[in-house]
């Protein structure tokens, strides 16, 4: 560049960026109070001196590059936090930048307080509280853990969830039962898979029904199967696994749903659920089978699950069949018959 170019560069360079310019050369001073002075004078410029300190970082001394990069993560931090943060907690960028998630827990805890009902800062937005709630979770301590799970839950903080699924695994039964429940008010799907695999290796029955609460969140097509094994298997909590059949069956696993019919040992009580209500018509000859051969349980869960489908034809059979054995299954197909 010519000497003339840069001289009308300069010349015609906007106030705020001369100011910029000056106080960066300020930030290899010899005196500290200058350097403090030149560091808060940037502050102040804040995003009208980015360019200028991404310069900097790039190319000053050791001391100006340094500074300029601490300047950058707090112009970032508050990108990051937005301004009705920082304007209900003076400092708030300069007090989060590198700092502990703990400090994270606790502008959360005062940010979410209410006292009497009234919110403390009811200036803040969920947007706003959103933007502390991940790291709220990482940071909290076991006293605090509890009060931070109950209010992502209440304000539908879904940044927080992420990190509320990691604690799953590791949750002692103190913790799982508000862990689980905050996920519940959550409505966490993405929990599924990790759920799932939860539930195919615990072996301690409290925790596995804690964790069975989360399951009313269906599952995709691998998580399924994962419970179609376990069912396969013979799992201890069959009768609690087939009604997640009930609730995830979809028209994709109807194959596999006739497939365990079709087997001779399991009960089909949740399994018959679950083709009723998809009315899988291909089921009716297998559950007739049931009637006449299976156990008394898989019995009844054909009658249920043919009375469901509505199946008339098979009706007469059934009250045969029931006539002196159940009375609860011959009051059911009379009143599928009578409304058929």
């Amino acid at each position: 560049m010519s000497l003339l170019a840069a001289f009308t560069l300069a010349f015609l360079a906007p106030p705020q960026e001369d100011k910029a310019r000056d106080l960066v050369q300020r930030l290899n001073a010899d005196s500290v109070a200058e350097r403090e002075a030149a560091t808060r004078g940037l502050l102040e410029l804040g995003e009208s001196a980015r360019g200028i300190l991404e310069e900097t970082a790039r190319h000053a001394p050791n001391e100006a590059s340094q500074r300029a990069r601490e300047i950058l993560g707090v112009l970032d931090m508050r990108r990051r936090l937005g301004p009705r943060l920082l304007n209900t907690f003076p400092g708030l960028d300069r007090d989060l930048l590198n700092a502990e998630d703990h400090e994270w827990t606790k502008v959360f805890l005062e940010a979410t307080e209410q006292r009497h009902l009234q919110r403390r800062h009811p200036e803040l937005s969920r947007e706003d509280l959103d933007i502390l709630s991940a790291a709220a979770v990482r940071g909290a301590t076991p006293g605090e853990c509890h009060q931070v799970w109950d209010r992502v839950a209440a304000w539908n903080l879904r940044s927080g969830v992420p990190e509320m699924i990691k604690l799953l695994p590791g949750a002692g039964m103190d913790d799982l039962h508000p862990l689980v429940y905050a996920l519940r008010e959550l409505k966490v799907p993405e929990a599924s898979p990790l759920i799932t695999k939860m539930l195919r290796e615990e072996k301690n029955p409290q925790k596995w029904m804690e964790l069975y609460q989360l399951t009313v969140f269906p599952g995709d097509r691998k998580e399924f199967s994962l419970v179609l094994e376990m069912v396969r298997q013979g799992h201890p909590r069959r009768d609690e696994l087939e009604v997640l059949l009930v609730h995830w069956a979809t028209e994709e696993s109807i194959p596999d749903l006739l497939g365990l019919l079709e087997r001779d040992e399991p009960p089909i009580g949740g399994l018959g659920q679950a083709l009723a209500r998809l009315n899988v018509r291909k089921a009716i000859p297998l559950l007739k089978e049931r009637i006449l051969e299976g156990s008394e349980s898989s019995r009844r869960a054909a009658v249920m699950a043919l009375c469901e489908m509505r199946h008339r034809a098979a009706v007469p059979e059934i009250l045969a069949l029931f006539k002196n054995e159940d009375t609860r299954s011959d009051a059911i197909a009379r009143s599928i018959h009578e409304s058929s």
